[in-house]
């Protein structure tokens, strides 16, 4: 094996290497990224799930129900100093504070629903979007490590071929310089014991078409 083609399996194993590295390292696809798995699941059960929903509304309700408590209490001492805890008005402003608490139950499950469903699209346009952003990188990438790819095969052999070009010229430039400047000298059998150690050069083939004309 030459050196320059032991050069040229160098250098193509190198740009091999190069290549699938680039392709370990390339930007993952959205759907294997934490981002992307939490934006996915997001938009399948939102920022709430049911367990988070249960305890922010029976947390509001808790706190809604102390403050109507208070309130009835509140409410209960006004009518009584007037002597009005049993009328109707009197009823209707007890109750009140109940009514205040069903609907602030009822306002904060509304809110948290819709809030719960707005997070679904929000996480699902966004998912989209780093899917959509994902991809172009990757490809962006995959066509530049196949173009890093296909140069450096044909650089490589491109060098391998200039480099056996110069290897041949040389040789060739070695094989007319080692010509014996007295050759026309020679008897006919020395010339052929020379032009045996190159049979496939048409230099000393010429040379011993010379050497019949000149002789």
């Amino acid at each position: 094996m030459s050196l320059g083609l032991a050069l040229a399996g160098v250098k193509l194993a190198k740009t091999g290497y190069n290549y699938y590295s680039a392709r370990k390292n390339r930007t993952p696809k959205f759907q294997n990224t934490a981002e992307g798995k939490l934006l996915k699941k997001r938009s399948q059960t939102g920022m709430y799930d049911p367990s988070m929903r249960r305890q922010i509304i029976s947390r509001t309700g808790r706190r809604a129900g102390e403050a109507a408590y208070e309130n009835k209490q509140d409410i209960k001492g006004y009518l009584t100093s007037r002597g009005m805890e049993n009328s109707i008005a009197g009823q209707s402003l007890l109750n009140r504070p109940k009514r205040d608490w069903q609907q602030t139950i009822a306002e904060t499950s509304e809110n948290v629903n819709f809030a719960n469903e707005e997070s679904k699209i929000n996480a699902e346009t966004q998912y989209a979007q780093g899917m959509t952003q994902a991809d172009a990188t990757r490809r962006q990438e995959r066509v530049g490590s196949q173009q890093a790819l296909v140069g450096g095969i044909a650089e490589t052999a491109g060098g391998y071929l200039q480099g056996r070009a110069t290897e041949q010229q040389a040789t060739q430039k070695q094989q007319a310089l080692d010509i014996p400047p007295d050759v026309f000298s020679w008897g006919e059998n020395k010339l052929f014991e020379w032009a045996a150690m190159y049979p496939d050069t048409e230099r000393a083939q010429k040379i011993v078409d010379m050497w019949f004309t000149r002789n």
